[in-house]
């Protein structure tokens, strides 16, 4: 979201309890992705730097960027 937090929703509790926390970042997270095979969620923010993040200790790992 724009005030740099994310907020996730589990299918399990039909939805109703949402999960929000700050990203502690100053770039806009602009795409979210589920890596099933790594049971993984990362974003990628607006300067192209993927975040691998923990949802059940709401902390993220930056990747180190090999590219442009």
């Amino acid at each position: 979201m724009q005030d740099y937090t994310l907020s996730f929703w589990d299918a399990s509790d039909r939805f109703s309890y949402e999960k929000t926390f700050g990203t502690n970042m100053d770039k806009l997270q602009e795409r979210i992705f589920y890596v099933e095979h790594c049971s993984m969620w990362i974003t990628i923010d607006n300067s192209n730097i993927i975040h691998k993040w923990d949802i059940q200790n709401h902390s993220s790992t930056s990747l180190p960027k090999i590219h442009q």
